[in-house]
């Protein structure tokens, strides 16, 4: 049986919000799906229609976003820059291939202490 202590370690307040922030992708995407769709039954099956504010979105959230709604595209690139330097820094620290992944539920809990510890210093 692992120590309590170890679940504790795994979540920080940064951990903490970055949940949040999931969650709160997840509820908008949520929202988004239903003001894009009405949900339509047919004879045979059940499918989908586009709303009005669906049929301006279309298949593309994140262009239609961005061309139609972006107000500082100049900010969105130094911050999307921002984050991908970020997240280079990170691989390169880590040094583990992409796909090794932990061989048992301890050693993926020390991995994500090891995580946090990276990205706390």
């Amino acid at each position: 049986m692992l120590d309590e202590r170890v679940h504790e370690a795994l979540f920080p307040d940064a951990a903490i919000m970055l949940g949040e922030v999931h969650g709160a992708m997840l509820k908008s995407a949520h929202i988004m799906g239903k003001e894009r769709w009405i949900p339509t039954n047919s004879k045979f099956r059940s499918t989908y229609e586009w709303t009005e504010f669906g049929n301006r979105v279309g298949q593309d959230k994140i262009h239609w976003w961005i061309c139609e709604n972006e107000r500082d595209a100049y900010e969105l690139v130094a911050i999307t820059n921002e984050a991908l330097e970020a997240d280079t820094g990170l691989e390169d620290q880590l040094g583990q291939p992409k796909n090794s992944g932990p061989e048992s539920y301890e050693a993926l809990l020390v991995s994500l202490k090891e995580f946090n510890d990276i990205r706390d210093h």
